[in-house]
């Protein structure tokens, strides 16, 4: 059994039919709070339908499984940490990943990413993205918690 976590947008990426074999599987889904609130707060456009929107929900959300608090709480940020939601983490995975991010490229979602991947980390769950830049530092850092979203595809969406 498999623990995983995907980047967010992995949600907009995952074919329906393949959305229902993951309630089929052995494995083990963590979505973050900050994962939920941008999904509920996503606007409906022609990229996030509303069905496509109401059925990532039920499916990563309702159905067996687990919410995970972030490992660090930021202050005025509702979406990164939020008080009971987040724990008062060291933030040193957090900060030296989000460094490399923004060394890589400077984005307003790097935050975000740190945090699925500080949660990932400290929780040894394999973080499943499509970004190539997540990816290569990932692979630097922590080789056996990373995967892409095609190979997540060939192991368990056939």
């Amino acid at each position: 059994m498999g623990k995983y976590i995907f980047d967010t947008n992995c949600f907009y990426q995952i074919k329906f039919e393949h959305l229902d074999k993951l309630n089929l599987d052995n494995n083990k889904y963590f979505v973050s709070l900050a994962q939920y609130i941008e999904l509920k707060n996503k606007k409906i456009d022609a990229s996030f339908s509303k069905e496509r929107k109401e059925r990532v929900l039920k499916t990563f959300f309702i159905l067996d499984k687990e919410k995970l608090p972030s490992e660090s709480f930021f202050l005025g940020d509702l979406v990164a940490g939020v008080l009971g939601n987040s724990k008062l983490g060291t933030r040193d995975i957090y900060q030296d990943f989000k460094k490399e991010l923004d060394n890589k490229k400077l984005e307003k979602n790097n935050h975000i990413d740190s945090l699925l991947v500080e949660i990932a980390v400290s929780n040894e769950i394999i973080f499943v993205t499509n970004e190539k830049k997540i990816i290569s530092i990932m692979t630097k850092y922590y080789p056996s918690l990373i995967i892409s979203l095609s190979e997540f595809k060939k192991m368990y969406l056939k």
